[in-house]
C-alpha cells in the first residue's frame, strides 16, 4: 500500500469512529483514531446499559472483558462530562 492509500484508509477509519462516537469533530480534535475508537466503544457500552442490559452482558457482547468495559465506559463518561461543563455559562 502507498503511503497516500494508508492516509486515506486512516481518514476512512477515523471518519467511521467519529460517526460511531456520535461526538462533534472539533470535540475529539486532540485525540489519535485509537483513542476515538476507544469513546465510540464506550458509548456502545453506555446505550446497551441504557437499555437495561448489564455490564457483564455488554462485555461478552462485543468481547471484551467487564474491566475493559468499564474502563471504556469511564472514558465515554469523562469526556461527555467534561464538555457538558465546558458548555456551561457561569451566572455571576
Amino acid at each position: 500500500m502507498t503511503a497516500r492509500g494508508e492516509a486515506e484508509s486512516g481518514d476512512v477509519r477515523r471518519r467511521a469512529a467519529l460517526a460511531s462516537v456520535r461526538l462533534a469533530a472539533i470535540d475529539v480534535a486532540r485525540l489519535d483514531t485509537d483513542e476515538v475508537e476507544d469513546l465510540a466503544v464506550g458509548r456502545e457500552i453506555h446505550d446497551a446499559l441504557s437499555d437495561g442490559n448489564t455490564l457483564s452482558e455488554v462485555a461478552r457482547s462485543i468481547g471484551y472483558t467487564e474491566a475493559v468495559a468499564s474502563d471504556l465506559l469511564g472514558k465515554f463518561r469523562e469526556l461527555r462530562e467534561s464538555l457538558a461543563a465546558r458548555n456551561q455559562i457561569p451566572l455571576f
